[in-house]
């Protein structure tokens, strides 16, 4: 047996966790458009 055996059945916990990092990536993208707009309206 390798140690990869029983990955099919852990296969929901890999794409969680690619969920979750893409819901991340997401809401931190918004975040950094949201800074650098308020940046720019400050600046005029």
């Amino acid at each position: 047996m390798t140690k990869f055996s029983n990955a099919p059945n852990h296969a929901w916990e890999i794409v969680l966790g690619y969920d979750q990092e893409k819901i991340m990536s997401d809401r931190a993208a918004k975040a950094v458009v949201q800074a650098i707009s308020q940046a720019e309206e400050t600046a005029r």
